[in-house]
């Protein structure tokens, strides 16, 4: 949905091309969110007891993720530069 959204904004693509993606993600948005919703419900009470190591996780794993789409991004540029100067 971010992805949708961004493309959306940034208008790099007719939204034609964009709308049937959309329309079917929009349609079907709570077929793709109440599953993990009733999971993470019905562990509550484990999250409860693991709460600061979970957000530890969560935070370290999502800047790790970051980092390596930054470098990837990064090494693709300079690879793309690379193969156009030769």
């Amino acid at each position: 949905m971010i992805l949708l959204f961004a493309l959306f904004a940034s208008r790099l693509h007719p939204v034609a091309r964009i709308r049937p993606a959309a329309e079917f993600l929009t349609k079907n948005m709570a077929f793709f969110l109440i599953p993990p919703g009733v999971g993470i419900l019905s562990s509550l009470d484990i999250l409860k007891k693991n709460l600061l190591p979970f957000l530890v996780i969560v935070s370290v794993s999502t800047v790790l993720a970051f980092a390596a789409a930054a470098w990837t991004v990064q090494l693709a540029i300079a690879l793309q530069k690379r193969l156009e100067s030769s």
